[in-house]
């Protein structure tokens, strides 16, 4: 699953279908629920707000240096302790993760997605569920199983 809002970079058929061939649905907030997206909203802002200061403290730098220093920022920010993770740090959650997660391999991913797919509700046929009125969040779940952009 990827969490994501309603913003139109990542509610695109091109990023839609990199999702679908790696076996990750998309979840789209509802819209007008900040409370949704409170955690990545937080993240963007931990990365934004140091980065902005910097470039208003020193003059506009090149394209190669906000780069350099997003790199160090996000290095700095996957190494702080964090509440969330009972005081570890990201990365070595991650990292102390990876043999867990060897366990999905391919196949069992495949079989989660499609278990999912059966599972989901909504007014398409042949791909499972009932045939309900879609939601607000429907139309784009809709348009990812389906391979295809609609417009709203």
């Amino acid at each position: 699953m990827l969490k994501r809002d309603n913003g139109s970079n990542l509610n695109q058929q091109a990023v839609d279908a990199v999702l679908a061939r790696y076996l990750v649905m998309p979840l789209n907030s509802p819209p007008h629920y900040p409370p949704y997206n409170g955690g990545m909203e937080c993240a963007v802002r931990e990365m934004k707000t140091p980065l902005a200061e910097k470039i208003l403290a020193g003059g506009p730098p090149s394209e190669s240096q906000v780069q350099a220093w997003a790199e160090v920022l996000a290095h700095e920010l996957n190494h702080r302790s964090r509440g969330c993770l009972d005081g570890h740090i990201a990365c070595r959650v991650f990292q102390d993760a990876k043999p867990a997660l060897q366990a999905y391999t391919l196949r069992k991913r495949r079989e989660i997605f499609d278990g999912i797919n059966e599972l989901t509700p909504g007014p398409y046929p042949g791909l499972g569920g009932s045939h309900a009125t879609p939601s607000r969040n429907r139309p784009t779940v809709g348009r990812w199983k389906l391979g295809y952009k609609q417009t709203e």
